[in-house]
């Protein structure tokens, strides 16, 4: 998908910053992610822990949220991509 959104933004010689991402209820953390994969791998989910970005020691700050917004693209192309829990399970199947 992402290879498909990349080729038509070039095709309509778009320009400028576009985040290709799901229009999903929300972003998804780091935690929710190691969840959907715990889960599509049969892991068990009680092992993924959740914890902050200030449990970790940084040179550099870092920030809370760093969720992008996909609007531009969806808007600029009409292509909508495939939320992360579904690609996940998709791409998990055997083929």
């Amino acid at each position: 998908e992402i290879v498909g959104g990349v080729l038509e933004l070039t095709e309509r010689g778009a320009r400028g910053i576009y985040h290709l991402t799901p229009e999903e209820a929300g972003a998804l953390s780091r935690y929710d992610m190691a969840l959907c994969v715990a889960n599509v791998i049969g892991a068990d989910v009680s092992l993924v822990e959740a914890c902050s970005i200030d449990d970790f020691s940084f040179a550099e700050s870092r920030p809370k949220d760093c969720s992008l917004n996909g609007e531009k693209f969806r808007k600029t192309t009409n292509i909508r991509l495939t939320p992360f829990p579904e690609a996940l399970a998709r791409i998990s199947k055997p083929s």
